[in-house]
């Protein structure tokens, strides 16, 4: 289903046992490209190819945003590290 709106187009992607307030969704909103779960914007691309996850204003080229547990990153042995940053900039890489 494509619905327009005043602030961006979209396209909605719903399966029969979710509601229409849970369906994906993929639009534009100016130009930037963004992304809908659970009747949140999840992603966005903006017009300077910026990708911000969990915020609407990238400031670099990839931006996450929230409170959350860090960044599960994979080494090519299999090994899992969680990377996370505290208020203050203080960073730090633990196994998980």
């Amino acid at each position: 289903r494509t619905t327009s709106t005043d602030s961006g187009s979209y396209i909605s992607y719903q399966d029969n046992s979710t509601s229409p307030s849970s369906a994906v969704r993929t639009g534009a909103i100016a130009n930037d490209l963004v992304l809908w779960a659970g009747n949140s914007e999840r992603a966005r691309i903006d017009s300077s190819g910026n990708l911000g996850i969990a915020t609407s204003t990238p400031g670099d080229k990839l931006e996450i945003g929230g409170a959350g547990a860090g960044i599960i990153l994979a080494s090519p042995d299999g090994t899992r590290y969680r990377l996370t940053v505290a208020n203050g900039g203080t960073l730090s890489i633990a196994a998980v």
